[in-house]
């Protein structure tokens, strides 16, 4: 048994890949140190490059901040706030598909509703407990032979099988007062921070999940190309991911 930190990624590599031939670029181990700021207004970032400890600057027209459970603490460096509640969870993958469909408990949310078929294998879900710091996520014991357990209930054949792996992940869902993470939505928000926090230059896209991801994409892209004066829909429904292994081709 092994934490794999790729597995049930693969998806977010798709979404990458697709970008990157729209002529995206991606700047991998590098951080966002501090905004630079023209009068009021977010004129870019400066960041430092890990893997060679550069730090230099970029410059935009808008800044969006789209950094999932760390959207907070990348606003805050702004001055911002974004009302975020951390809730990690696990799944625990079986090294063998056994439906062509989704099993789900139809009930309110709860731990192990679901056994997922992806490639080879069998994803099943999910857990929920809150953090303050997702940087360094521990992956219960317990919560693993709760999968496990769970897995079994809906499809029985799972116990016969060896775990091929483990991960987790902090959800970034939209904070509500006296709301449990359970009982918190799934559901995703734009800031405008002009309108929110008078800090011109600078929007958030936040919460969601990634079978949200591509509407998320299209609202934010709306609101930036609103605030740019483009007049141009948002296209993201209509193109196919492509393979995510051309995310690594030369």
């Amino acid at each position: 048994m092994y934490i794999n930190p790729f597995h049930g990624r693969v998806k977010d590599e798709f979404h990458a890949a697709t970008a990157r031939q729209h002529s995206a670029r991606f700047l991998r181990y590098t951080e966002v140190m501090e905004f630079l700021f023209e009068s009021d207004k977010v004129a870019g970032v400066r960041l430092q490059d890990h893997l060679s400890g550069q730090i230099y600057n970029v410059k935009g027209d808008i800044v969006v901040n789209a950094a999932g459970p760390w959207s907070d603490k990348i606003a805050a460096l702004a001055g911002i706030r974004i009302p975020l509640a951390l809730s990690p969870g696990i799944h625990v993958i079986i090294g063998k598909r056994f439906t062509h469909r989704v099993i789900n408990r139809m009930h309110k949310p709860s731990s192990g509703d679901v056994a997922v078929p992806h490639r080879n294998t069998t994803i099943i879900g999910t857990t929920s407990w809150t953090v303050q710091d997702c940087n360094y996520l521990y992956i219960p014991p317990d919560h693993i032979q709760q999968m496990l357990d769970s897995g079994c209930a809906l499809v029985p054949a799972i116990a016969k099988y060896p775990i091929y792996a483990i991960n987790a992940a902090a959800r970034p869902l939209i904070a509500a007062a006296g709301a449990s993470e359970r009982e918190l939505s799934r559901t995703f928000q734009c800031f405008d921070h002009a309108e929110r926090d008078n800090v011109d230059g600078f929007v958030t896209i936040t919460g969601g999940k990634l079978v949200t991801a591509r509407i998320m994409a299209e609202k934010i892209s709306d609101l930036v190309c609103r605030k740019l004066g483009i007049n141009v829909p948002c296209q993201t429904r209509s193109f196919p991911l492509i393979s995510f292994r051309r995310f690594y081709a030369p």
